[in-house]
């Protein structure tokens, strides 16, 4: 699992790409030190984009939620976007849109926080 690309927009949307598996580990430490990282920098919009991420666990859901109420807390937003397959099927069994919003497409996130 990798956290493989950040970039950040003109308009200070910051979008990370998870690629592979999304589980329990080093792995999701690392990746969600990188992400605690991005918000204590100021982050105040964030995308996740898993159009790349075949699997996600229970505890990487842990994860994301955590880093959801961390922006909160610092004023901002995060959006996830382009989940497909298993990832998208748990994302929609946990009814995870009720805890943050979940996009089809990486232009609806953008547009969501422009």
């Amino acid at each position: 699992m990798a956290l493989e690309n950040v970039r950040t927009l003109e308009n200070g949307t910051t979008i990370v790409e998870l690629h592979g598996r999304l589980s329990v580990g080093k792995g999701l430490a690392d990746i969600e030190t990188e992400l605690q990282a991005i918000i204590k920098g100021g982050c105040k919009k964030l995308i996740v984009d898993l159009a790349s991420l075949d699997y996600i666990d229970s505890a990487s859901l842990g994860m994301l939620t955590a880093s959801r109420n961390q922006i909160a807390n610092n004023g901002g937003h995060i959006r996830l976007c382009r989940a497909h397959g298993t990832t998208a099927r748990v994302l929609k069994v946990i009814h995870m849109d009720k805890i943050m919003p979940v996009d089809e497409t990486l232009e609806e996130s953008q547009a969501a926080l422009a």
